[in-house]
């Protein structure tokens, strides 16, 4: 079946259509006019393999490796390396944006994209030593590899004359090209024919030859590497990123390092850094970054053995965060964890921008600010991304909290209504929901009061100033609506001084909180509405309603202010303007027998 490749989708496979469905054709470019064989059919999309190819893509180039198209490894050498990296730019891009999120990334590229790797895995099965084939766990014998170092390439030779029948060795290197061994296996391992570079041999966990560790060096930066311990497998482009890290970083910074491994961005913040505090699982890690902060002399870095991903149970104050986590991304934990922080700035760098994208969308505090696309795997579609976060300008504004007319429902006799305990409850919860939303968060908290002050005595502590309105209580209730007067907008926003950004609620008169809000937002606030309140008092609605005083239903009230003030302001912007509800109801605080054995009072 001769079928043209239009583009590669995110493992770099070309992609067909045959009968308009999707079709993946490993090993091929967009622009190839090849004959394929379909050997899996989806529901929604296609699998096959390449026959042969008819015409070549104007961009395809001959794979350097002759292993390419059997190993499961390079899948782009075919590509020119500037085409592959814009090919992981566009990748990023493009599902950022499906996500809803908008970045235009910077390329951190690869000097050296051959022979950059200091780490590779081999299997050994039956005696042949290589890589695993593409889609299978049959093996492929291979004596050179492209993509590692010269010196871990020189090593494969003495790792196949060890007798290892069956496991699975990795060879890693250090900026030095010394060697550790690291094996896996059963069988009885010879190592009488070791080159001098070799410093260490490790199996099943056990040394039989040198150390289990050796030390990298990074930006003038030296690293205790235990053989377990993560490190980044391209020197060239790490360099580039730890450098990102010094920059991210300024002197009076206290940062937190998630997922630290064996400190190299901790360390790197600890460069400018006040303090650093780095979290890491693993325990060989941890202690290698600790001993990395001695011989480097940087004392102001610290790391502990902890869960990054269970750091709910961590009480720790910094300005900001870097997070290098797992494919697997954030976890629920570290996502709450950050939203109840709030650090100033956040470094987040991922190996799954699958999953980072998921995470920067429950970030929603948080704004991109910058971003790069770093090419730690050459010829691969692997790709690591970078993204800076800042705090929206939401938290670093002057914030008031406004509430207008407080307690109304407690104007007339509300000790008729509500026994001491009673009220002593409600009042404790209005009390805790200002203080830990607003008080706890930054804002000054205001109450708009009548001038009869005496008629209201309802202030909860959490209150910083109080200020009134220009018309008394009498002029703003008159039963005759053609003789009231509304309290002035302009006269109460004047009494609260320079601030940027304002939150408005209220008890009641939801007239009144509409038209003050309509008048920020016109003024130029950042201007929203907080309805929780109302919300909170729902059931000092329904002891007035027992009294027969009002039916009006407070669970109507959000939607008529929409309605309301979507007749000034665009809909889209009203309905912005609204937070969450937050999570202090007191529906079920009264009594309900109580309350109908009062109805008849």
């Amino acid at each position: 079946m001769k079928v043209e490749i239009v583009k590669l989708d995110d493992f770099g496979r070309g992609i067909c259509f045959v009968n308009n469905k999707v079709t993946f054709v490993p090993n091929t470019i967009p622009g190839d006019i090849v004959n394929i064989k379909i050997v899996k059919e989806n529901k929604k999309y296609n699998e096959a393999i390449l026959i042969d190819l008819v015409k070549s893509s104007s961009k395809r180039i001959d794979a350097p490796c002759p292993y390419f198209g059997i190993c499961g490894g390079c899948s782009l050498q075919t590509l020119p390396y500037d085409l592959g990296i814009s090919y992981k730019k566009d990748k990023v891009i493009n599902y950022f944006k499906k996500m809803g999120l908008i970045i235009n990334p910077s390329l951190i590229t690869n000097d050296t994209p051959y022979n950059y790797r200091n780490k590779i895995t081999l299997k050994v099965v039956n005696g042949v030593v290589g890589y695993y084939k593409l889609n299978s766990h049959s093996v492929v014998e291979v004596n050179k590899c492209l993509l590692a170092e010269e010196c871990i390439n020189d090593v494969i030779s003495i790792v196949c004359g060890m007798g290892i029948i069956n496991g699975e060795v990795i060879i890693r290197s250090n900026y030095k090209s010394e060697i550790l061994i690291i094996i896996n296996s059963k069988d009885k391992i010879n190592t009488t024919n070791i080159s001098n570079n070799i410093k260490g041999i490790i199996l099943n966990d056990e040394v039989i030859y040198g150390n289990d560790y050796f030390y990298e060096e990074i930006n003038n930066i030296k690293y205790k590497v235990s053989y377990k311990a993560f490190f980044q497998v391209n020197r060239n482009v790490a360099s580039k990123m730890f450098k990102l890290v010094e920059d991210f970083t300024n002197n009076d910074d206290c940062v937190l390092d998630l997922y630290s491994g064996v400190g190299t961005l901790g360390l790197s913040a600890s460069k400018k850094a006040k303090n650093v505090l780095g979290v890491e699982i693993n325990k060989d890690a941890v202690d290698n970054a600790n001993q990395n902060a001695v011989i480097n002399n940087l004392n102001n870095a610290k790391f502990i053995y902890s869960d990054a991903s269970n750091i709910k149970n961590i009480d720790v104050s910094f300005n900001k965060l870097i997070v290098d986590p797992p494919r697997a991304g954030l976890s629920t934990h570290v996502i709450d964890f950050i939203n109840k922080k709030l650090p100033d700035e956040i470094m987040y760098i991922s190996c799954d921008y699958h999953t980072q994208a998921r995470d920067l969308k429950l970030l929603d505090n948080y704004e991109i600010i910058n971003s790069y696309i770093c090419d730690l795997f050459s010829y691969t579609y692997h790709v690591e991304c970078i993204c800076f976060l800042r705090k929206r300008k939401w938290f670093n504004l002057k914030k008031i909290f406004l509430c207008l007319y407080p307690v109304r429902e407690f104007c007339y006799d509300y000790d008729r209504l509500l026994d001491e305990d009673e009220f002593d409850h409600c009042y404790k919860v209005l009390n805790e929901c200002i203080e830990k939303r607003y008080r706890e968060n930054g804002y000054q908290v205001v109450f708009a009061m009548y001038p009869e002050k005496n008629i209201f005595g309802v202030i909860p502590d959490a209150t910083d100033k109080i200020i009134t309105t220009d018309v008394s209580f009498e002029e703003a209730t008159k039963k005759d609506e053609d003789k009231v007067k509304y309290p002035s907008e302009e006269y109460l926003i004047k009494q609260l001084g320079d601030f940027d950004t304002i939150v408005i609620g209220g008890f009641h008169f939801a007239d009144c909180v509409k038209r003050v809000a309509e008048y920020c937002y016109n003024q130029g606030y950042q201007t929203l509405v907080d309805l929780d309140l109302t919300d909170l008092f729902y059931s000092v609605h329904r002891i007035r309603e027992y009294f027969d005083i009002y039916e009006y239903d407070p669970r109507e009230y959000k939607e008529f202010m929409i309605q309301s003030m979507s007749r000034n302001l665009p809909k889209e912007v009203v309905e912005k303007i609204f937070l969450n509800s937050y999570a202090s109801p007191v529906y079920g605080m009264f009594d309900e027998e109580k309350l109908a054995s009062k109805k008849n009072i």
